[in-house]
């Protein structure tokens, strides 16, 4: 007679079973193990892909810096200042990569042993290639751009604070002990450079040389500060209605030589003074229309508005305006 083997107990069941849930726990537990070294593995291999990217760009900055560098140094015997490679390069001018890093990185260089800097009193920061320029040349030179820079500074200063146009004595005063006619040379030659570009000159009728900063103070207002400080208030107001019948086309209302100090007429003298202007033959293209509701006294030139339109254009400003918000 055939034994019949004994039935697993209640215990065998739940030690097997719970033998089973252990298992496809350490199952589970090394599956998540695995995502995440192949997770961090691919965070580390994107950091790696970030880093060679961001080496190349610095690399390609710094490839930049000195072409520009030693081109300056060798076909213009120029140092090169910090604004004319910085604003360029978005790297650079957003701040992503600092400059001065930059440049510290290629001082550590062999390659790049030929590109210094030098630092004026006054903080520039000029780059060169001492292949081309010694360090006493480069010394000299930073002082000559230093003096450029100061000159801008008060040209721009006085156009954007004080809107008003710089004589060249107000310039000359900067340096009292220096040969004007040294502020001059320098005066000449800043317009031909990128950073200088802004800076423009003006002479008036009398020989009287003034700068202004065309950032702040456009041409056409430029020429009208130059005919107020002039004192021939008939040439300003001419020149201030023909511009704006020309650009805007629009009508002058006659009060702002009163109420804008900036165009130097007596309000008195106003009247007498536009009166003059529409009798004189140089100015036969002005016109004056006074406004019926409002008593405004309007001035345009018939070379760029014809009459209907402007009469159409002082009606808008006087009463059209307020009554079509």
């Amino acid at each position: 007679m055939q034994n019949a083997e004994p039935a697993a107990g209640p215990d065998g069941k739940n030690q097997a079973g719970e033998l089973k849930a252990e298992a496809d726990k350490l199952k589970a537990k090394a599956d998540e193990l695995k995502a995440r070294a192949e997770e961090m593995e691919a965070k580390a291999l994107a950091l790696k892909s970030q880093a060679d990217e961001l080496k190349a760009r610095a690399e390609g900055i710094k490839a930049r810096i000195a072409e520009q560098v030693r081109g300056d140094s060798r076909e213009h015997a120029a140092l090169t200042h910090e604004d004319s490679i910085v604003e360029p390069d978005e790297e650079l001018r957003s701040g992503r990569t600092a400059f001065g890093a930059v440049l510290a990185e290629m001082a550590a260089e062999e390659r790049y042993q030929d590109i210094k800097t030098v630092r004026t009193a006054t903080g520039l920061l000029f780059v060169y290639s001492d292949t081309y320029i010694t360090a006493d040349d480069a010394a000299a030179k930073s002082l000559v751009e230093e003096a450029k820079f100061v000159l801008a500074s008060a040209i721009r200063a006085d156009s954007r604070d004080n809107v008003k146009l710089t004589s060249v004595g107000t310039l000359y005063a900067l340096a009292p002990d220096a040969d004007p006619a040294i502020t001059d040379a320098l005066l000449e030659l800043m317009p031909a450079e990128a950073r200088f570009a802004d800076i423009k000159k003006v002479t008036a009728s009398n020989g009287n040389v003034y700068y202004h900063s065309d950032r702040y103070l456009v041409g056409s207002y430029a020429v009208t500060l130059l005919l107020a400080m002039s004192g021939d208030h008939c040439a300003t107001i001419a020149e201030t209605v023909r511009e704006e019948s020309r650009i805007y086309p629009r009508t002058t209302n006659a009060a702002i030589f009163r109420e804008q100090q900036v165009y130097g007429i007596p309000p008195a003298d106003l009247e007498a003074i536009i009166t003059d202007t529409l009798r004189r033959p140089e100015y036969a293209d002005l016109r004056r229309i006074v406004h019926p509701a409002t008593g405004a006294v309007h001035l345009y030139s018939g070379r760029f508005i014809s009459d209907d339109r402007a009469w159409a254009m002082m009606d808008w400003e006087e009463v059209g305006r307020a009554d079509n918000p």
